[in-house]
């Protein structure tokens, strides 16, 4: 197998192409995981399913003490979200602890491979933004002496004249008449 060309190595075609198997490598991985939920984000805010650091091993302790007591704890069977409306269910309870903890590990890694992409796009970034809005000062007076360079830098002109726009549309709104 060939050696992978890093990202800051390739090409845009060859980026292009790369973007697109892992595309559909997570494509591949949505499938794997169906039932996946989405909250908006009020109910994620509001959401008391984030565990603490070791929390989930506190509450294993909890359903150890259940099991070994099992009848002081039937009070919370329809609570549980089992089958069984006279029972609590710790076997449920606790798998279900178990599946929560698997997908917080796994939600972590893609946080830092979204946080690696995201921070890698910040620095490629960096590196063409800098020398190319030097060339933008050097193409602005070019522009205004130039009609060939003006239609073609009407773009950039236009994108960056638009803020100055609303600012100044905005001063004027405010002003007393």
């Amino acid at each position: 197998m060939s050696k992978k060309k890093k990202i800051q190595e390739q090409t845009a075609a060859e980026l292009e192409a790369t973007l697109g198997r892992a595309q559909k490598a997570l494509e591949g991985a949505s499938e794997e995981l169906p039932g996946l939920m989405t909250l908006t984000l009020e109910e994620r805010k509001a959401s008391d399913g984030r565990f603490r650091d070791g929390e989930p091993r506190a509450l294993e302790a909890v359903l150890d003490v259940a099991e070994a007591y099992p009848g002081s704890f039937a009070v919370l069977a329809d609570r549980d979200g089992g089958v069984d409306p006279t029972v609590f269910e710790t076997a449920r309870l606790r798998d279900s602890l178990r599946s929560a903890e698997l997908l917080g590990s796994f939600a972590d890694a893609l946080e830092a491979l979204a946080r690696d992409v995201r921070d890698t796009q910040l620095l490629l970034g960096e590196a063409v933004r800098r020398p190319l809005l030097a060339a933008y000062e050097i193409a602005k007076p070019l522009a205004k002496l130039d009609a060939g360079a003006r239609s073609k830098l009407a773009p950039a002109i236009d994108f960056y004249a638009a803020p100055a726009a609303r600012a100044a549309k905005s001063r004027a709104a405010k002003k007393p008449e």
